[in-house]
């Protein structure tokens, strides 16, 4: 047997189906995690990073940072790095790999975690823990379609051949450990106990902001005169004196046409998006952050709306062409999609489809879904889905046609210039934002041509830079090669930027949760602290060049297998120098934040984009100081007290929450029942309520009592007809879970055992299968017919 492991659940699930591996395997039967299996391949999935760098305090220095400070324990370097389980939630599916792993029907392994770095990086931790020694083969695919998968069994490499992308994570993953650990302890040791946060890439980015910022409060604006035709054209001249230019002003001026010259032009249609590309547009569009984007991105891959969304590639691979076709099939049966597609000629040749610009996963569209409903989705996802729906379909449309027409024209030897765009056809653009008609002009000039215009004063007043929004500074992240002006950095960082697509939100939140930045409207602004803070620091703490430095590097160690030992080397020196010189600095005076974070942030709130935090009995936005400064308003009790559900509302599901999504939870009817319901909330802008949301539970058979739908409700399968004290149904219902036999009941059971009075339910282990024929019985208690699940005899 061949055991593949895939880095998610999704991609398992997508292989497992291709190669016909559909029985559920688990380790015990009472167990969750499972894997699939057929008769030649076992296939299970990671969650991610389900190992990391153990903690300073597991290497033996003190985890009291002031006391690590004072003791003279910095720099931390360990001499060996300590790999260790990250979170404990993970435990069973540890264990269960790696009982897997040393099954003794396992002979080999294939690594089909995702084809990049950290893909590598978290199978290799995962066979190292294990002990194993199985030869191991790497399925290498940027795509899941049934093509990729087949074609990626078929050419399976060694996996050595990708020891370069490992070394190059695990490289990655160690400096970052020392520089992090050892400075952000230094910084918080030095000021009063403030808990800094100091990385490789976050301190760069707050950088950025702070200089933007200073540009902005320093900037000292310039006043010039320009002289201004009827048609827009402005004068090449510039004037420092309004006197001076007024001595031009006149009415009704002969104008004459020096020079006219039009050339036709065209821009092809955009890409498709990746996840920041996505979030640029979320936030341009609706005001959505980064990371808000992200979770709701995330919700509609989980609900199987979109693809992967955590991608920094702009195009599919080649293989995904018929999959874009059925899209286009798909949507075609909305009217406001319809017209659209229709003058669509799909071409394989199209600039989207380009597998040698695909990396760990293709772009982000949406995923064949034959029953889609919006109504499903809450408000903000549907609006991040209609942008990737519209994304794909202008990738796919004609490119925007144009001509450009560039004027020159003297009045009195003055000359003026004038540039206007002229659509042939609109293609792509007709969709777009950008499509502004008040940009298009129509008049059109020939040379030598003569006209009288009256001749104005245009005043013009510089403008500083604006602050920085979640999407400028996701462009200048995306795009850092640009203010680098060393060629081979500019290179080391071109298409890469800061960051990775996973983390750069989570970079943003960060500077606003740690008090470094904050939220006012769209803009990201330094706080005092931030200001402070980066100000105290050595300039190549907050270089972007250092950053570039190492992404360099981490190429060559990937691409050639260069040595990290200068790296590591580098990286300690700067370390060791920045404590030295703190120590030895005697003039630091030490930053006190003066709005100290009292409580951890847990999402952006939805009304206003500030943090959502929690105030004792409630989740709140922090804007709420008081009753004479209640900030927006918005708040989330933690107990219901309208009865709403069970249970009380934690941190996770607020932040569910609060991007538009649903959490389910134990639910009472009027007749006193119990059942699970998905709730959402309803902001009015001044109360915020629960609402359940409408469920549309399909068929899976007809009810035995009364010939309505049987319906998964929730923990158990029920009739339809089940409403209400008032409406109570025939109240057939059968327990997902027998407790009594220890087996679990599918859909696929409920529809044998009334359609044919009995069902084979089996629980695979890895230790053989534990089956046993049912049936069901009814019996009467207390005037109520209840539905049991009964043992019908012979294994």
């Amino acid at each position: 047997m061949k055991l593949i492991i895939a880095e998610k659940h999704s991609v398992a699930q997508n292989i497992a189906h291709t190669i016909g591996a559909y029985e559920r395997l688990k380790l015990t039967k009472d167990s969750k995690i499972f894997c699939y299996a057929n008769d030649e391949y076992y296939v299970a999935y990671a969650k991610g990073h389900l190992y990391s760098l153990a903690e300073p305090n597991e290497y033996g220095w003190n985890k009291n940072i002031k006391k690590c400070y004072e003791n003279g324990e910095l720099p931390m370097i360990p001499s060996r790095f300590k790999t260790v389980p990250n979170n404990d939630s993970f435990n069973e599916l540890r264990n269960f790999l790696n009982e897997l792993i040393n099954n003794k029907n396992v002979t080999e392994l294939i690594n089909a975690c995702d084809a990049g770095r950290e893909g590598e990086l978290i199978f290799r931790e995962i066979y190292e823990k294990s002990g194993s020694t199985k030869p191991v083969t790497r399925f290498w695919v940027s795509s899941v379609t049934e093509t990729a998968i087949l074609d990626g069994l078929k050419n399976l490499k060694p996996s050595a051949e990708y020891d370069n992308y490992y070394r190059s994570a695990k490289t990655r993953a160690k400096l970052d450990w020392i520089y992090g650990m050892n400075l952000s302890r230094l910084y918080t040791a030095l000021d009063e106990g403030y808990i800094h946060t100091v990385g490789r890439v976050v301190t760069p980015v707050l950088g950025l902001i702070v200089n933007r910022d200073n540009e902005i409060r320093n900037f000292v604006p310039k006043t010039t005169y320009k002289l201004i035709l009827d048609n827009g054209a402005v004068s090449d001249d510039e004037f420092a004196d309004r006197n001076e230019a007024e001595k031009y002003i006149s009415a009704e001026q002969k104008i004459v046409v020096e020079s006219a010259v039009s050339e036709q032009k065209k821009n092809n249609s955009p890409k498709l998006y990746s996840l920041t590309r996505l979030q640029m547009d979320a936030n341009d569009e609706y005001g959505y952050t980064a990371n808000e984007t992200l979770s709701l991105a995330q919700s509609l891959y989980e609900k199987k709306y979109i693809t992967y969304p955590r991608t920094n590639s702009e195009c599919l691979s080649n293989d995904l062409y018929e999959t874009v076709a059925e899209l286009l099939k798909m949507f075609a049966i909305f009217p406001e999609y319809a017209e659209r597609i229709e003058k669509i000629k799909l071409n394989p040749q199209n600039h989207i489809f380009n597998s040698n610009e695909v990396t760990d996963h293709h772009a982000i569209i949406p995923t064949l879904q034959g029953n889609i409903n919006l109504s499903d989705l809450s408000e903000k996802e549907q609006n991040i889905y209609r942008l990737i729906v519209n994304r794909l379909l202008m990738s796919l449309d004609t490119p925007f046609v144009y001509i450009e027409n560039n004027y020159i024209f003297n009045c009195n030897n003055i000359l003026f210039s004038l540039k206007s765009i002229s659509p042939v056809e609109l293609g792509w653009k007709k969709y777009s934002k950008d499509n502004n008609e008040e940009k298009y002009s129509y008049d059109k000039y020939t040379e030598g041509q003569q006209f009288v215009s009256n001749v104005c004063i245009k005043e013009c007043v510089s403008q500083p830079l604006k602050h920085y929004t979640d999407k400028t500074l996701l462009s200048v992240m995306l795009n850092i090669d640009n203010r680098i002006e060393d060629a081979d950095l500019k290179s080391a960082v071109k298409g890469k930027g800061l960051g990775t697509e996973a983390t750069r939100a989570s970079i943003i939140d960060k500077l606003v949760n740690t008090k470094y930045v904050e939220r006012k409207g769209k803009q990201l602004i330094a706080t005092e602290f931030g200001c402070l803070f980066a100000k105290s620091l050595p300039k190549q703490l907050l270089s972007v060049e250092r950053t570039a430095e190492w992404e360099q590097l981490f190429d060559e160690i990937e691409s050639s297998g260069a040595d990290d030992t200068s790296l590591y080397e580098d990286t300690c020196q700067i370390v060791r120098a920045v404590i030295n010189y703190e120590k030895e600095n005697n003039k630091r005076t030490k930053l006190v934040n003066p709005n100290p974070q009292k409580t951890n942030a847990i999402c952006s709130c939805p009304r206003c984009g500030k943090d959502i935090v929690d105030r004792g009995n409630f989740f709140g936005c922090s804007s709420w100081q008081s009753a004479d400064n209640p900030g927006c308003g918005f708040s989330i009790p933690k107990e219901h007290s309208k009865g709403w559900f069970e249970g009380k509302i934690s941190p996770t599901e607020v932040k569910a929450l609060c991007s538009g999504g649903t959490v389910q939870k134990n639910t009472t009817s009027a007749d006193g029942k119990k059942y699970k319901a998905e709730w959402k909330i309803f902001d009015d802008g001044i109360y915020v309520s629960f609402v359940k949301e409408k469920s549309t539970k399909k068929g899976i058979c007809k009810c035995p009592r009364c010939g309505k739908d049987i319906v998964d409700r929730g923990n158990f399968f029920g009739c339809s007809s089940w409403q209400s004290a008032d409406n109570p149904g025939c109240g057939w219902a059968l327990f997902k879970y027998n407790k009594k036999w220890n087996v679990t009941i599918t859909a696929k059971n409920v529809k044998e055992l009334i359609e044919h009075g009995t069902t084979i339910i089996s629980e695979k282990t890895l230790n053989g299968d534990d089956t046993q024929k049912y049936s069901i019985a009814e019996n009467e208690v207390n005037g109520k017919r209840y539905v049991n699940l009964v043992p019908d005899g012979g294994k």
